[in-house]
């Protein structure tokens, strides 16, 4: 997927926006046997460029975290507010997850930067013994803005960002 010459430069920034605009994302999970699971979860993103989330030991995307840490986030336009149903703009991220331990100062900050953005139900989840966090680390990114304009986000920090053409799957 190369660049093809476009000035990419406005996309970058449009799906800054986009993700920005975000507080929960749908999840991907599969299960001990394969079936696939679909969800959605809160979240918070921090500067190196993982997200986080904090969730139950009793929801079955917990579950299927840990026995399979492979994730898929996506995060898509209200369909009320698109001009076509087909084409809403939507990132989907592939990502890797890792429990975080309770007792990691990680884990700490996790919950008190969450505490911040979604306010004191936070301080009451804390206190539940099924709650835990979990680390995802992006390792792929699409950013779709409507019909044949797909972009995917590669290299360490997902920063570069590459057109994606109809010779390429998204």
């Amino acid at each position: 997927m190369a660049d093809t010459g476009q000035n990419i430069g406005p996309h970058v920034r449009e799906a800054r926006i986009f993700l920005g605009k975000f507080r929960s994302a749908e999840l991907a999970t599969i299960d001990s046997q394969y079936g696939p699971n679909a969800s959605y979860c809160p979240f918070i993103r921090c500067s190196d460029n993982c997200f986080y989330i904090y969730v139950s030991l009793l929801a079955k995307h917990t579950r299927n975290l840990i026995n399979l840490p492979k994730v898929s986030l996506l995060l898509i336009e209200d369909e009320t507010k698109s001009e076509q149903v087909f084409a809403r703009e939507r990132m989907t991220f592939q990502c890797n997850a890792a429990l975080i331990s309770r007792k990691s100062a990680l884990y700490s900050k996790i919950q008190s930067i969450m505490n911040s953005k979604f306010g004191g139900v936070i301080q009451t989840i804390a206190t539940l013994p099924d709650f835990c966090a979990f680390q995802l680390h992006p390792v792929s990114c699409s950013y779709v803005t409507g019909f044949a304009n797909a972009y995917s986000f590669c290299g360490r920090d997902l920063d570069a960002l590459s057109i994606v053409n109809d010779e390429d799957s998204y």
